[in-house]
Order: structure tokens, then sequence, then C-alpha cells
């Protein structure tokens, strides 16, 4: 089955990630959906950006309502509209560091497939709430036990659910947002790798330039040259 995904943004490389055998269409806003539901009606719309508003608008037009909804942001940090979501039903919410991961791909190949494979609305605000907070607290020493105690889940239940929610196990999705971060500040903060490294949550440096390395193809101290 080929999925029909709607991107609502401005970003045209987010088409990139998706399977390649999916068909997607792009509009610049939320205005330009209404008359494209006669021809392109979607299995699951995708923003670039977090503004409630739009879902809400999306959730008024009866085509619609059952949509799910993907959230692509770089950095997910809460504010109103974003606290909001975290609580909305069928919405997932992604950090664009985290979209080369092959998880994602076959995460949103089943977002079009199966709406079956939604969590609940309570369950799935969990994982929305867990992402927030990694994008809060990244660079500090997170374990599995402080977010589960941040969202009042079990570490186990927290596994399991978030790698439902994401396609992706939550440890490796923490560290493609590290690597991420990581690869902005050395490029633009002119730090060493040993503090980039801390920087970005990577207490031993010897760790973070494999971890680097593998996800690149080149170690971190290149980037500065």
């Amino acid at each position: 089955m080929t999925g029909r995904i709607l991107v609502v943004g401005t970003d045209s490389k987010l088409a990139g990630q998706f399977p390649r055998d999916a068909v997607v269409e792009l509009v610049s806003s939320v205005a330009f959906i209404e008359p494209l539901l006669f021809s392109f009606l979607p299995d699951l719309i995708v923003f670039d950006s977090i503004f409630s508003a739009d879902v809400d608008a999306l959730r008024k037009n009866e085509k619609l309502i059952s949509v799910p909804v993907l959230i692509i942001s770089r950095n997910l940090i809460y504010q109103e509209n974003l606290e909001r979501l975290v609580q909305a039903p069928r919405v997932v919410l992604f950090n664009s560091a985290v979209c080369p991961h092959p998880g994602f791909c076959r995460r949103v190949s089943a977002m079009t497939e199966d709406r079956k494979s939604f969590l609940p609305s309570k369950t799935s605000s969990l994982v929305k709430n867990a992402i927030v907070f990694v994008n809060r607290h990244y660079s500090e020493n997170l374990s599995r036990e402080k977010i589960a105690g941040a969202i009042n889940s079990s570490e186990d239940y927290l596994s399991r659910i978030f790698k439902k929610e994401t396609g992706i196990p939550l440890w490796e999705y923490i560290n493609w947002f590290r690597l991420d971060e990581a690869r902005t500040l050395l490029v633009t903060d002119g730090l060493s790798v040993k503090e980039t490294a801390h920087k970005c949550g990577f207490e031993d440096p010897a760790y973070f330039s494999r971890a680097f390395s593998q996800r690149y193809g080149h170690s971190p101290a290149t980037v500065k040259l």
C-alpha cells in the first residue's frame, strides 16, 4: 500500500525522509489544504513547525478528524503550543535530527498504513513528555530512571511505548539527537571535542568520538578543520 503524505510548511527536504513509495504533497500553509482534498486525501499530515492552532484547524474538517499528525522540529521545548499538542490524540512529536534513522522511515510507513499502530492518547502523551524532557535535559547525565521518573512511568514501560510510538529505541533516539547538537556546536561554538562531548551529555569523550564517527562517517575532530 502506498501512503499519501501531506507536508505543511516550508522545509522541502522533509520529503526526502519519507518512504520512497510514498506519494507526497507539499503546501506552505493549512489555508491551502481544503482545495487539495478534492484530489488528495492524506493518510498522514506532517508539520515542520509547532502551532497547535494548525492542528485544531485540521480537526474541524470532517475529512481530517482522524488523520494522524506528525510534527517534526529541530527543538521541542515546553511552550504553550507544545503543551497542548502533548495531550492531543493521534499526534506524534519527532526531532528532525533523528529523521535519518532507519526506524523513522519504517514508523512513517506504519502510520500511513495502519491507524491502529498509534498509542492511546494518554500513553502517547507519556512518550511526548519524554521527548520534551530529553530536549530540555539532553546535556545532563540522563538515565532511563530519570526520564521515567519525570513522566511518572516505569523504566521498562517507557522503553516499550517509546519504541512503539517513534519506531526507535529510547537510547538510540537520545544519542542521535545529542550527536546532531554536538555537530552544530563543533561548527558554531569553537569548542574542543571534549568540551562538546560534555556539553551534549556524553561523559566519555572517546565513546562520543566513536559514536560520532559511526553516525557521520568521520571523526568530530575533522569537523573543526
